[in-house]
């Protein structure tokens, strides 16, 4: 994030820094493409850069195509509704696997799940049905992420 802002906001020449957002988009695009979500984020959070943002006249010289792209993937960082955008779209993802998921996501289910589950229950037992939800939780992360030495083609 603070690499692709640092980027943009050190280059002084306006169309330069135009030609980098858009190629910063392009990146966007692509790990979208090949679903590699958690890098997709990472640009386009520092696209989103309040540094970055407040260039208006740059962002004037950025084709409509790629500012409507990130106008699109910007839709994703919506954290209402429990980041429902992203997590429909991972849910209905063309090809599934191979798949990087944005892991603050996973983070943040796993966190919730040990916060408001309790790990005992009466008489000191161990909570089956919390290490039931972590590992639906780790499954659903896993089933997507293929070995690396399984070659498959992005879209």
């Amino acid at each position: 994030m603070y690499w692709v802002a640092t980027e943009i906001v050190t280059e002084k020449n306006v169309i330069k820094r135009a030609k980098m957002i858009k190629q910063f988009l392009k990146i966007a695009v692509f790990c979208q493409s090949c679903n590699n979500f958690n890098s997709m984020f990472c640009v386009l959070s520092g696209l989103a850069h309040a540094a970055v943002k407040r260039l208006e006249d740059t962002w004037d010289k950025v084709p409509t195509k790629w500012y409507k792209a990130f106008e699109d993937l910007h839709d994703l960082l919506d954290p209402s509704r429990n980041m429902y955008k992203y997590r429909s779209l991972v849910n209905n993802a063309p090809c599934r696997a191979p798949m990087i998921p944005f892991f603050p996501v996973i983070k943040k289910d796993l966190t919730f799940i040990h916060l408001g589950i309790d790990s005992k229950v009466e008489g000191g037992l161990i909570n089956f049905e919390k290490m039931r939800h972590v590992r639906a939780r780790s499954r659903a992360s896993r089933s997507s992420v293929v070995r690396i030495t399984t070659r498959v083609p992005c879209s």
